[in-house]
This record gives C-alpha cells, sequence and structure tokens, in this order.
C-alpha cells in the first residue's frame, strides 16, 4: 500500500508465534534480486497443528542447523530421540547428566523456545542388564534426570519401551 508517497507493507498477528511465520511468508514472497514484492493480500495459518520432525544422534551434533530448517518451514515440533550426549538417553541413562551435557540441552531448549519450538526428548532406557520398570531405584534414577532436565527449562518427555537388545 501507499502512505505518505512510500510504499509500505503491513504485516501483522495475533500472537508473536505467528509474528515469526508472518516473517517466514515474507521472505519467501520477495524475490531476491529485485526485492520487488507482488501486491496481495495474505491469510495463513496452518493445517495441520504440529509440525515437525525427529532428529536423532546423527543430527543432534547439528540441531542449530535442523531447527534453522525447521524454522524455514513453520514447524513448531522437534522430537529428539534417546541416542544424544553419548547415550545418556539410552544405553548410559542411569550415568547423571554433566555440566557440559547440562550447558549443551540448556543451549538446545533455548534455542526452540526462541523460535517456540516444541522440544520432546524421548529416553530409550536399556543397558548391560535388561531394564526392569518396577524397580524403584531405577525409576528415581529417570526422575531425577527428567528433574534436571526440567530445570533447564524442557518440559515434554517420552518414554520409549524399545525392543533393541540391550
Amino acid at each position: 500500500i501507499s502512505y505518505e508517497k512510500q510504499d509500505v507493507v503491513l504485516i501483522g498477528s495475533d500472537t508473536i508465534q505467528g509474528e515469526l511465520y508472518v516473517v517466514q511468508s515474507f521472505k519467501q514472497l520477495v524475490d531476491k534480486n529485485t526485492l520487488c514484492l507482488p501486491e496481495a493480500e495474505i491469510v495463513d495459518k496452518p493445517t495441520i497443528k504440529k509440525r515437525g520432525l525427529a532428529i536423532g544422534l546423527h543430527w543432534f551434533n547439528k540441531y542449530e542447523e535442523a531447527i534453522k530448517r525447521l524454522v524455514e518451514l513453520k514447524g513448531n515440533f522437534i522430537y529428539t530421540t534417546g541416542s544424544i550426549l553419548n547415550s545418556k538417553f539410552s544405553k548410559k541413562w542411569q550415568e547423571p547428566f554433566n555440566e557440559q551435557d547440562k550447558n549443551t540441552l540448556k543451549k538446545y531448549i533455548d534455542l526452540c523456545n526462541k523460535y517456540f519450538i516444541e522440544a520432546i526428548l524421548a529416553f530409550s532406557p536399556r543397558g548391560e542388564s535388561p531394564v526392569k520398570y518396577s524397580s524403584d531405584d531405577l525409576t528415581d534414577i529417570l526422575f531425577k534426570k527428567i528433574d534436571t532436565l526440567c530445570e533447564l527449562g524442557f518440559r515434554n518427555f517420552a518414554l520409549s519401551f524399545d525392543d533393541l537388545q540391550n
């Protein structure tokens, strides 16, 4: 539209998260060579409430790249399998997180929160001896780790009863 003899683009949203998606749509519309924008009125809303991906060990060391791609695709959900952090969610699930682990996880959740991405961490307990899910000692270990993750800012968890060999 024109305002005081200047071309103006009006963008808006009902939420901060929506504003992020509006900017993504806007970037997709602008011709990068001419910096021109076609005249248009766009009403954009997701048809699917949860839009995201699952990442495993091969992606976790590049989680910033995965989240960047997810933001470009207007994703809002990321499921991280139990193979991250040297198996501290799978084979070594009984080991506590060290400070380096906590720092890595904190950076991850902060980046997810910055882009309104719901992060889910999945535990896949297994190890040298079979996991006994009725053991108070083992469930205490699991809940202590979840408490630590909550302190870091995580709110969503999964428990996978894998059929993989211990």
